[in-house]
């Protein structure tokens, strides 16, 4: 048993402790700060423990030691002293004051003129339907973990992957940016109707100059911080109910006839306006739908300062749907009160009919004020918060500019852009006409934070493990639908825009292959459906010669063998892959499994190994090379993702080697033909592969030299080669042996028969044998007698003449290898290689387990 000092030390049961503390169960700040699985400096005591623990004549248990390296806790500890707000004035006042927009008071009553009161709930029901999916989905992600700042980006970005929330997290800032203009032309709209009786004129110049001054007046109050906001939005908050109600004591205490159209609230009116006004056009309900929906995205706004909430795991969800429930009652109300008060006619013409009516008409308009102004502040202060947390994980190096906080931690920098942009936009001048544009960048990102919600839940990974529970997969799903199938609804141009510009932006981020690791929902679902095809293929899929395609070990232990030559073998392979097969590079590390392990990421991660080519690696810790390559040749691979072919090097060195090293190679011959895999034995690939890239193009000649039948694996691999793109241009020459009977013209039409029903594109030769060679002063030169050579080392040696003389110039040469006998010597074996070999350009030694991999028939 280990010592008592050595448990103490290590832990009961021989456990690696993961702290440097001497507590069993971690810290709660050990797991904040450990988010990607791997091995770090945990290694070197391990190591320790191994070494005094397994010694002779003791005994240990011990589990499995891991880490959690570190890849985003850096600034956690800093962003800890910025949350300092709660439920209500974090989330509840901030997203009753943004859905409070200007909308509530000059849009309402249009509506109810437009589709009647029924369908006007129905508009909002299906926004607040959309907006509340929204939210149970966001609550979900917030709930899943510790969050920080950047808002939706940041749930959607550690749920889905850091590409797809980069893409919305940039829409949805420009799409705050977008409606910041909203609000401020809503804001002019109003002023200018109360400065200016004439309506007949157009508006659009005087309207676009006010809402530019309001855009410097929301620039300059941001400017004073959060904190300042978070107060004055109190402030908002009580005169948009102040002159909420100085509307509904007005609609009592006004005249019948005060303005045009107007009555007391009666069930007359109310019926008359329940459903669609006899004059109402077919398409405009989707009008409407467009025009209200930018009311109701204040959602966000809580998720939006995630980094300064104290608990937004706590703060989203409660403060949000509060939120929410309190402002649908609160439109509803209003509906019924414009619907029950004045004719369809009226309310359709006059926008300012809430204003009018009320017994304070400037509290109203204060109101408007309040409602258009706080909400364009509360988009201000978002946006740039969600560009900061996205130049943070350092994406886009050209936007590392907008990092810059000042001591407030408020992005400044990302203020002047963003009011810069809403300044463009409010060029536009027309709130009808700027509500659908944001209405469907909304919906891009809506729709998004949903399907996240919905991928992260259906992918079913031990890490989803929401606090928020009162959500379901195909509820999100549903929401991410209702999203994509409303923006074609509303405005079928913008939707056809934004959706480009979402595809665009998606594949320049997926171009910069973001090294962090994040964990996202679309790995976990691609892993969930790669065993689900893994279990369903190993089930259903048979063996047959029609579904075969060659799969590569390759034994980087035997490519290395000379030093001076750097190989190129997994190169020339990703050559074939038109086979679309598994290629694994397979490794042995000679050595001590307790000093080696674990190894290294590189040892085990998948590489590149050519143009649009990657193969897995696996690499094993035995005690002796031999060992290593027979558990690659049986354990590699993964049902029926087993490679079939071992391909290894050609040993230039081997006349030096010794005769254990070449004893290596041969028996690695012997036993792959023995468990029925083909081999593949490359000589000169670093040739073959020099100066080669994407854009070469060869047109040359590929050789094969088929002498014998192997399935016709030999044949295979040169078409695979030639199917590759960049070979197309290349000529197979297929050069077979005439045989002993028969006519020249008799074998030659066989043989072109057999190449014409396997569909393969080659020029047949006929190769005659010299029977005189090779002649026994030849063999004993190449020292061993013709017994020992076998009968196929022999028959193929009278073809070397013939191949020289055909394939100097060729770009690659294909020869059947012929097969060891049981007696032949590792240095005669590869002496008679060398021969068949010797002269030729990039030769490829290949055999077949002589199952048929070609057939002639469907």
């Amino acid at each position: 048993m280990a010592e008592e000092g050595e448990i103490k030390k290590f832990g009961k049961l021989g456990r690696v402790i993961l702290d440097d503390s001497n507590n069993e169960v971690p810290s709660q700040e050990a797991y904040q700060k450990r988010t990607d699985m791997g091995v770090t400096n945990l290694k070197a005591k391990a190591q320790e423990y191994f070494k005094e623990t397994f010694k002779p004549g003791t005994q240990a248990g011990f589990s499995a030691v891991t880490s959690l390296k570190d890849t985003e806790s850096s600034t956690v500890d800093d962003d800890e002293k910025y949350r300092k707000y709660g439920t209500f004035d974090g989330v509840f006042i901030r997203v009753c004051v943004s859905i409070f927009g200007v909308l509530m008071f000059l849009r309402m009553g249009w509506m109810v003129g437009n589709v009647g009161f029924f369908y006007s709930v129905v508009v909002v029901l299906i926004s607040i339907y959309v907006t509340i999916t929204t939210t149970f989905s966001a609550s979900a992600l917030a709930t899943n973990g510790k969050v920080r700042g950047g808002g939706p980006y940041y749930l959607v970005s550690r749920s889905l992957g850091i590409e797809i929330g980069t893409t919305m997290g940039l829409i949805f800032a420009f799409a705050q940016g977008v409606a910041i203009a909203l609000n401020t032309v809503g804001f002019a709209e109003t002023v200018y109707d109360s400065f200016n009786n004439d309506s007949s004129g157009d508006r659009t110049y005087g309207v676009t100059w006010i809402a530019l001054i309001a855009n410097i007046g929301i620039f300059i109050t941001v400017l004073f911080g959060v904190d300042w906001i978070n107060k004055l939005n109190l402030f908002m908050v009580a005169l948009i109910i102040g002159a909420f109600f100085s509307f509904c004591i007005g609609l009592g205490a006004q005249d019948v006839g005060y303005i045009e159209g107007f009555v007391h609230p009666n069930a007359a009116t109310f019926s008359s306006n329940f459903m669609n006004p006899p004059d109402a056009d077919e398409y405009v309900f989707f009008v409407v739908m467009g025009v209200f929906f930018p009311s109701v995205t204040g959602v966000m706004q809580g998720v939006n300062i995630s980094g300064e909430l104290k608990d937004p795991g706590y703060a989203i969800p409660v403060g949000t749907l509060s939120a929410i429930v309190f402002t649908t009652i609160v439109y509803v109300i209003i509906l019924a009160l414009n619907a029950s008060s004045a004719p369809a006619w009226s309310l359709k013409k006059n926008t300012a009919f809430m204003i009018e009516i009320s017994v304070a008409p400037w509290l109203v308009q204060c109101g408007i004020y309040a409602a258009s102004l706080s909400t364009a502040i509360g988009l201000l202060v978002g946006a740039p918060r969600i560009l900061l947390a996205i130049c943070k994980d350092g994406l886009f190096k050209q936007l590392d500019y907008f990092k810059y906080v000042n001591a407030r931690n408020d992005p400044v920098r990302g203020y002047v852009l963003f009011i810069i942009l809403g300044s463009l936009v409010t060029l536009i001048g027309k709130l009808n006409a700027i509500a659908p544009i944001v209405t469907n960048l909304y919906m891009v990102v809506y729709g998004i934070v949903n399907y996240a919600c919905f991928a992260a839940a259906f992918s079913e990974s031990p890490g989803w493990r929401p606090a928020f529970r009162y959500f379901n997969k195909w509820h999100s799903l549903s929401g991410a639908i209702a999203c994509i199938g409303m923006m074609f609804l509303v405005d079928i141009a913008s939707a056809l825009v934004v959706i480009a510009v979402a595809i665009a932006l998606y594949k320049v981020v997926l171009e910069r292959k973001a090294d962090l690791n994040i964990g996202g929902a679309l790995d976990a679902i691609a892993y969930v459906e790669a065993i689900d095809k893994m279990w369903s293929l190993d089930a259903k899929s048979k063996n047959h010669v029609m579904n075969f395609r060659p799969q590569f070990l390759i034994f980087e232990n035997l490519c290395e063998v000379d030093t001076s030559v750097p190989h190129a073998v997994p190169k020339t392979i990703g050559l074939f892959n038109r086979g679309r097969g598994v290629i694994v590079i397979g490794k042995v590390i000679i050595g001590d499994f307790h000093e080696l392990a674990p190894l290294p990421a590189s040892e085990t991660a998948a590489v590149e190994i050519g143009y649009k080519t990657k193969a897995f690696r696996d690499t094993l810790i035995c005690p002796d090379l031999h060992s290593g390559l027979l558990q690659l040749m049986q354990s590699s691979g993964l049902g029926k993702m087993r490679p079939n072919t071992i391909v290894f090097e050609f040993s230039e060195a081997w006349r030096n080697s010794s005769e254990e090293t070449l004893a290596i190679h041969l028996d690695a011959l012997r036993c792959a033909f023995h468990v029925k895999m083909g081999v593949m034995l490359c000589r000169k690939s670093h040739q073959l592969m020099a100066n080669y890239d994407k854009n070469t193009r060869v047109e040359a000649d590929i050789d094969v030299y088929w002498l014998a039948d192997d399935g016709g694996f030999s044949l295979l691999m040169p078409h695979l080669l030639h199917e590759n793109h960049q070979w197309r241009r290349s000529r197979i020459r297929l050069f077979v042996p005439k045989g002993e009977a028969g006519s020249h013209e008799t074998r030659l039409k066989e043989v072109t028969s057999l190449i014409k029903s396997l569909r393969v594109e080659a020029s047949i030769n006929l190769l005659d044998n010299d029977p005189a060679f090779p002649s026994d002063e030849l063999l004993n030169a190449l020292g061993s007698d013709l017994d020992e050579a076998g009968f196929e080392v022999h028959q193929y040696l009278q073809f070397v003449p013939e191949i020289r003389r055909n394939s100097q110039s060729s770009k690659v040469v294909f020869i059947s290898l012929p097969k060891p006998t049981p007696t032949v010597s590792p240095k005669n074996y590869y002496l008679w290689l060398s021969y068949l070999t010797q002269d030729l350009p990039p030769t490829i030694l290949i055999h077949g387990d002589q199952g048929a991999v070609m057939t002639s028939y469907l």
